[in-house]
């Protein structure tokens, strides 16, 4: 046998988290000597496979709801990282003391987090929960959308509002009675 070839590879136990030397070929089982649970070995391909989720090209779309919607939005579809960036936006702006600097880098963050999320979001969503049915993807992504642009408009209408009695409110006090 070649000498060059590595029967065993260090590797740490899941368990006890300490480095043990484990066989190197699949579907072996032996146990930790440290805290003695069993532990099975996998081949390093079948892992890369297993961790590699192909997504349908029919959700290869442009995403309303993960746009409008944003961090929360990925809560709900597994995507965190929106949410850490955000937190630590807002660390960051606290600590500066709300800035205008942290304020502008707020402003563009988020808009760029919503662009990314907008060409990607149906990707990432898939990734994050792999589903076996296309169409029902679809279809809650469909509903993101909607409570989206109801969102969207109902906040329109209230701005709109505001503005409106705002004006009212400046005009009477601009007129001399």
């Amino acid at each position: 046998m070649n000498q060059d070839m590595h029967t065993e590879e260090w590797v740490e136990c899941p368990y006890c988290r300490r480095v043990i030397q484990a066989p190197n070929e699949p579907d072996v089982t032996f146990s930790c000597p440290d805290c003695g649970r069993e532990l099975i070995t996998y081949s390093k391909e079948e892992v890369n496979n297993a961790l590699t989720v192909e997504v349908p090209t029919e959700i290869d779309k442009w995403n309303w709801g993960a746009f409008i919607f944003g961090t929360l939005w990925g809560l709900f579809n597994g995507v965190y990282w929106p949410l850490i960036f955000t937190l630590v936006i807002c660390v960051l702006d606290l600590l500066s003391d709300f800035s205008i600097f942290m304020d502008i880098v707020w402003i563009i963050s988020s808009i760029a987090i919503s662009i990314i999320l907008g060409i990607n979001g149906n990707k990432l969503a898939w990734k994050a929960k792999p589903r076996n049915d296309i169409a029902k993807f679809l279809k809650v992504q469909h509903n993101w959308m909607v409570a989206g642009l109801v969102f969207v408009f109902v906040t329109t209408v209230i701005w709109f509002a505001i503005i409106e009695d705002a004006f009212h409110i400046l005009k009477g006090l601009q007129s001399p009675e």
